[in-house]
């Protein structure tokens, strides 16, 4: 079972519980879930990081070229101890483009089970028209943390569209898991 965290841009105060949950994954859980995530700053980051080093196993579809972040220490770990798969859409050494990312977003969606949407702006980016697209195909369901800060008008957009409401407060895999 693999949830996927669609990227976002940098954290922000505002999104900083919601990350923060997303990073600390319950040890337990991490056995039988893959998370599957695309590498951008910010949310990707913090959770790729936070499910490897409790042990956890991760996918990760970059946008960038596969030199730009493979010098990480945390990763080459993952990799040796095969817990690291890494997908990539392109050749390795292709450099990033906007549409080598909406792409890869799009490949997100479709290996996860189940997606959570950390922060996106309304109508922009690609966590926004993954989310939708993902929605509107009906290919994955989506899950939106929402609370009511300025960073998640995007996500609140989004429940009006069939995302899942996301509590913060609550582990979030229990969440989009359950049914």
């Amino acid at each position: 079972t693999e949830p996927s965290v669609e990227p976002t841009k940098p954290a922000t105060p505002a999104t900083e519980p919601a990350q923060e949950a997303v990073s600390d994954p319950q040890e337990e859980q991490l056995e039988i879930v893959a998370m599957v995530c695309g590498g951008a700053q910010g949310v990707d980051t913090m959770a790729q990081r936070g499910a490897l080093e409790a042990k956890g196993s991760l996918i990760l579809v970059p946008a960038l070229p596969v030199r730009d972040f493979l010098n990480q220490q945390y990763l080459q770990k993952a990799i040796k101890d095969q817990r690291l798969l890494i997908c990539c859409e392109t050749w390795p050494d292709v450099a990033f483009s906007a549409a080598k990312a909406l792409s890869r977003n799009h490949t997100i969606y479709a290996l996860g089970d189940a997606a959570v949407v950390v922060a996106s702006r309304c109508g922009v980016g690609g966590s926004w028209w993954g989310a939708v697209d993902c929605l509107r195909g009906g290919y994955t369901p989506v899950n939106a943390v929402c609370t009511e800060d300025a960073d998640m008008e995007g996500n609140r957009a989004l429940l009006d569209l069939g995302a899942k409401k996301c509590d913060i407060r609550k582990p979030i895999i229990n969440q989009i898991f359950q049914e």
